[in-house]
């Protein structure tokens, strides 16, 4: 059921949703990686809602740094859980 509705949610997810959730979590994200969630987001959100998602993670990793990535990795894991995403 919460899959379902997160796959309505992506076509209105914006670059500032992302900011938001961010700045709740005390994630400071640079412009580069803003557009790289949302571009993930956008793209990639049947696999990063599968048990596959850690391919996307992969494709990204180097392109956020250590201790951003590791708190974005923490979050969606701990959003998945609660929300038995898969």
């Amino acid at each position: 059921m919460i899959r379902n509705f997160v796959i309505k949610y992506i076509p209105k997810i914006t670059k500032q949703d992302i900011v938001s959730f961010a700045e709740k979590q005390k994630v400071s994200l640079s412009n580069q990686e803003i557009d790289l969630i949302f571009k993930a987001i956008k793209e990639d959100y049947e696999v990063l809602l599968s048990p596959n998602y850690e391919v996307i993670f992969s494709k990204y990793k180097k392109d956020f740094s250590k201790e951003t990535y590791e708190k974005i990795h923490t979050l969606f894991l701990e959003y998945a859980k609660m929300y038995k995403i898969f």
